[in-house]
């Protein structure tokens, strides 16, 4: 037998190697399934901004310039859609061509992010002289001093432009914080190009901020779905959103799953599952099955004891006890109970009108009564005494080593607690008792002794019922 055990232990643990490894595979097909649909998700993000690009362009107006103020080679003015920077211009012109942008900035919040925080547009109107128009969401005296420093200008953007591999469609620039608003964020560019004499020239670039929160709903879905934390890092490495607040930097690579973040320098990460996480429902019922085999070939007697004595008692349960009372039956008297039994009281107990109840209320109804009749029969019994359902709404009472006069106050009782069931509404439940109290030498003379208990009762209910007759 114990060879056997150990056969099958060692197969259940292959089995469990077997569907670890399983789980493994799947979680990876799974993980790169949810990075396809990240890369979807961003790329599908980047098309609308492309898409909304057009539309305000559309929307361009040639309006006449304000008045305005002037700092070094810039002059800068407040218009109601934002601010304007002309910069390196020959001549001042009477006219400019204007850009909604807080039009724009609020379609995107609607469309894509709310975790926008700014929109600038760079037109470059002369590469050798930098001349340029720039478009802010804000009118912020702030951008005069960071556009001096050439920063949106055609050099800053073949600089610090990031493109990877083929992509010539948008900038992904890493994080930084911004000296404008002062926040910590990302940017996405767009450059848009213009063929002249043949030639493709940059003829402007769209600057996007957004918070660094702009990937907090794609990548927290690896966290709820998988439980696994995940962040993204730019080209410098640089942190910029993460499901875990504790990560600050990535000591070891290899602990994590490293995802290409579609056409940019930007990397997906992954941390990797722990060893415990690869186990679900099946392998851990597959442990206990192989704990259990363990313990069954180190401790085999005690088992098998614990078994037979755990067989014993349900048997007793089972062949002793009545399915609907949960009393005893006639075949506890036969088998299991002991005697001699002295100074006993024998009681057989009748449900008045339980015909009636059956009849006029259901068998469901009667089978209620019978419950909470036994129940409350089980409520006056202590050491040494018996409760068992005779047959039908027949009751036995088997009181030892009892004097009559106790037995009767437990029978009183056991007729208010019997007359207060509430099972049937305006309807009090009764019944009636025929008792005999001596010594019970064997179940011969108990038997014999039934059809003197039979007639008391038979008296009972002749009285008018509700009844002890002892």
């Amino acid at each position: 037998m114990k060879k056997y055990i150990r056969i099958t232990y060692l197969f259940l643990l292959i089995l469990l190697i077997f569907l670890v490894l399983n789980n493994k595979n799947r979680l990876i097909e799974n993980i790169n399934y949810e990075v396809n649909n990240f890369n979807i998700h961003f790329n599908k993000k980047i098309k609308i901004l492309e898409q909304e690009i057009k539309y305000i362009s559309l929307l361009k107006k040639e309006i006449k310039i304000p008045e305005f103020q002037q700092k070094n080679n810039m002059i800068y003015f407040n218009s109601d859609q934002g601010g304007v920077y002309l910069k390196n211009l020959e001549y001042i012109p009477d006219t400019y061509m204007n850009l909604p942008l807080n039009l724009f900035k609020n379609r995107l919040k609607d469309k894509i992010n709310k975790e926008i925080i700014g929109i600038a547009y760079a037109e470059f109107k002369c590469f050798e002289n930098y001349e340029q128009i720039i478009y802010t969401d804000i009118f912020n005296e702030k951008w005069v001093d960071v556009l001096s420093n050439k920063s949106l200008s055609y050099k800053f953007f073949q600089t610090n432009r990031s493109f990877s591999g083929e992509n010539k469609e948008f900038v992904l620039y890493g994080l930084y914080t911004d000296k404008v608003y002062k926040k910590e964020m990302i940017s996405i560019g767009f450059p848009i190009y213009s063929i002249y004499n043949n030639q493709i020239l940059l003829q402007g670039i769209w600057y996007f901020d957004f918070n660094k929160e702009f990937f907090r709903n794609d990548i927290f879905k690896f966290k709820e779905r998988f439980n696994l934390n995940a962040l993204i890092i730019d080209g410098n490495e640089n942190i910029i959103i993460s499901t875990d607040k504790n990560i600050i930097n990535i000591k070891d690579y290899s602990n994590y799953y490293s995802f290409p973040f579609g056409k940019t320098d930007y990397t997906l990460l992954i941390k990797k599952e722990k060893f415990s996480q690869l186990f679900g429902l099946k392998e851990f019922l597959l442990i206990l099955i192989i704990a259990i085999s363990i313990i069954y070939v180190l401790k085999e007697e005690k088992l098998e004891k614990e078994i037979f004595i755990l067989k014993r008692q349900i048997e007793s349960y089972l062949i002793f006890r009545d399915p609907l009372s949960k009393l005893y039956n006639r075949y506890f008297i036969d088998s299991k109970l002991e005697f001699p039994l002295e100074k006993c009281s024998m009681i057989l107990i009748d449900i008045d009108n339980f015909k009636t109840i059956n009849d006029t209320y259901g068998h469901h109804t009667g089978d209620l009564v019978i419950k909470g009749f036994s129940d409350s029969i089980r409520l006056i019994l202590q050491k040494n005494d018996y409760g068992i359902r005779w047959g039908g709404e027949e009751f036995l009472l088997i009181f030892s080593n009892k004097e009559k006069e106790f037995v009767l106050k437990k029978l009183e009782l056991l007729q208010k607690l019997i007359y207060n069931l509430n099972i049937i509404d305006n309807y009090s439940i009764t019944s009636s008792f025929g008792g005999v109290h001596k010594d019970f030498i064997n179940k011969n003379t108990l038997y014999s002794t039934i059809s003197k208990a039979d007639d008391n009762l038979y008296l009972a209910k002749a009285q008018g019922k509700n009844k002890v007759i002892f």
